[in-house]
């Protein structure tokens, strides 16, 4: 008896939880539903927010090499990806090359990949003096 019992609380507490949740979520919908504000570029239309920020492709030098990289390095990543990587010493940069070659099968001749990894040294390598 009182197995029955208790089992019942149980059902009774999991249908109440559920109840409130339903509830709170049902609660936390509405709330703001009237409000319409900008506000230096962030626009409120009810509870959902967004901001509008400028997009600007970050610009790297022109060298040797880049035409290569641009057009082997962006199949896969952005140019901003790339520009927020470290500064690392050419070793890295040319393991990072081999490793999209033979472990993602970048599309990369194996004669530019040493022009790449030149370039990324120029631009991103940590044992060169930044002009």
């Amino acid at each position: 008896m009182r197995k029955k019992r208790t089992q019942f609380r149980l059902h009774n507490l999991k249908h109440l939880a559920m109840i409130s949740l339903i509830l709170l979520l049902i609660a936390s919908c509405n709330q703001g539903n009237k409000k319409e504000d900008k506000i230096s570029g962030l626009e409120v239309k009810g509870s959902v927010h967004s901001i509008n920020l400028e997009y600007h492709d970050p610009n790297f030098s022109d060298q040797e090499g880049k035409d290569l990289f641009v057009a082997n390095c962006t199949i896969c990543h952005t140019l901003r990806y790339i520009s927020m990587q470290p500064d690392f010493p050419r070793k890295t940069w040319k393991a990072e090359v081999t490793k999209m070659v033979e472990k993602f099968g970048a599309p990369i001749l194996p004669e530019n990949a040493e022009k790449i990894v030149n370039y990324l040294n120029k631009i991103k390598g940590k044992d060169i003096a930044k002009k």
